[in-house]
């Protein structure tokens, strides 16, 4: 994997959200599993933020999107606070907490997607992906 660690603020000054760092990535038919997340915005299903809090965290994996429902998630975002996304071909067999994530994973992974606190976004990418050089590039110039 290829860590990237940006700043929760691009570089004109304007907040780094969720969806900014999402347009990075290529459309892909990855699922994406959402294990964990507090945040400010509109929640998926007509749920409320807050019920959408506690969904994601009482699941028992995760709360997975597509590529279209997160992307579309993302965009009725203000602002994740704390968030851990994993993207891999299927379901993934256990939930993870980030220090799992940065060391050896027991199954495939293309994309990592974490902030904490608000603080800093880390992005990991698979270096086998087809664009992990335009990925990158792109994800460094926010």
């Amino acid at each position: 994997m290829r860590w990237i660690t940006l700043s929760t603020r691009k570089k004109s000054g304007e907040l780094l959200d969720l969806y900014d760092v999402l347009d990075a990535i290529p459309d892909n038919d990855y699922v994406w599993h959402l294990i964990e997340f507090y945040g400010f915005g509109a929640a998926p299903e007509g749920m409320n933020i807050s019920e959408f809090e506690q969904l994601v965290l009482r699941s028992e994996i995760s709360y997975t999107f597509s590529w279209l429902e997160l992307r579309q998630f993302a965009r009725g975002l203000h602002q994740a606070i704390d968030c851990l996304l994993v993207a891999n071909r299927g379901m993934i067999r256990k939930k993870y907490f980030f220090d799992e994530l940065r060391g050896n994973l027991e199954e495939f992974v293309a994309y990592v997607i974490y902030v904490n606190d608000g603080e800093q976004w880390e992005v990991a990418v698979e270096e086998d992906e087809a664009n992990t050089e335009s990925v990158v590039a792109t994800l460094v110039s926010l």
